[in-house]
């Protein structure tokens, strides 16, 4: 019986898969019946299951430079591009990512297992030249530019040098108001929503946690800071580089400036509090802790209070 259930499963994957692909081919040939029956077989079968080549090129005879379909085929040939791979590391994290299994060599130490995306680098180019296509075609799309950057953070892992290059020239481009930015599904781009996007960024960077990545956020969050002073994120970003390189006082200028502009800034009370625990600087505790009392969720909160009674 089990024999059987397991013959089936593929049969029936498969059946699932003909539906799908015949499902996507009835339908109309305007761009916008392309895209929904792009979107249902993406639905069932991924960006790039059975079939989806075959529609995304039927598509492209009717209208090459549609962005959808652009935006499509980068989707397409990125996920045809990535597989994965369960990888040895020495570090205990790696690119910000818990370890899959940790065992021992014959010496007793740990070594630790990761799950690490592998990409095909002609056919992950397929797909950036894609992206780089629609974004000639529709510069001031922004989620287009984001897509990119996204992608390249993917590929290149530890060293995010491509990325950070093309998120530094879009920082320039935006700044120099040269296009009346847009996005699918928001009303308005507005300086806000950017420094948010570019604040997501700073995050991946800062998870990754390579030397190389650290040094890409100093360089956008510095970019950013000269354009947006008061921004707290940012200088809680470059607060956290300095802290990595060693350079506490110039890390706590950082956070303290912070804290003038937004006295809950809770990053930057949670940093100056744990370096301050960490060198068991009793005067720095005292300043900080309050703070951390004040504004921290109830479980750092508890333990700020307890630490800061025990000076007494």
């Amino acid at each position: 019986m089990k024999l059987f259930a397991a013959v089936l499963m593929p049969l029936f994957l498969l059946s699932s898969g003909f539906r799908a692909y015949a499902q996507s081919n009835a339908g109309g040939n305007s761009q916008e019946d392309f895209k929904a029956r792009y979107e249902r077989l993406v639905a069932r079968l991924g960006p790039s299951g059975v079939g989806v080549e075959t529609l995304l090129d039927k598509w492209a005879a009717v209208d090459s430079s549609d962005v959808d379909l652009l935006t499509a085929r980068f989707n397409y040939y990125f996920d045809k591009s990535r597989s994965f791979e369960v990888q040895p590391r020495t570090g205990k994290k790696y690119l910000g990512a818990e370890p899959l299994l940790t065992l021992k060599d014959s010496t007793g130490a740990p070594v630790y297992y990761y799950q690490v995306p592998v990409f095909d680098d002609s056919v992950f180019g397929k797909a950036l030249r894609n992206m780089e296509k629609a974004t000639l075609l529709y510069p001031e799309r922004l989620d287009l530019r984001a897509s990119k950057i996204t992608a390249l953070i993917a590929y290149e892992q530890e060293a995010p040098l491509l990325s950070s290059d093309s998120l530094l020239e879009l920082i320039s481009e935006y700044m120099s108001r040269k296009h009346s930015w847009t996005s699918p599904g928001v009303e308005t781009v507005d300086d806000d929503l950017f420094c948010a996007l570019v604040q997501e960024f700073c995050v991946s960077y800062f998870t990754i946690g390579t030397p190389e990545a650290i040094a890409a956020l100093k360089k956008v969050s510095s970019l950013m800071l000269g354009h947006f002073r008061k921004n707290t994120d940012f200088l809680v970003d470059l607060g956290s580089c300095h802290m990595l390189e060693k350079d506490h006082a110039k890390a706590l200028k950082y956070f303290d400036k912070a804290l003038k502009i937004k006295p809950d800034c809770y990053p930057a009370i949670r940093n100056c509090s744990i370096y301050a625990m960490q060198t068991r600087n009793v005067k720095l505790m005292k300043k900080y802790l309050p703070m951390m009392v004040k504004y921290g969720p109830e479980g750092e909160s508890a333990s700020a209070k307890a630490r800061l009674d025990s000076l007494k």
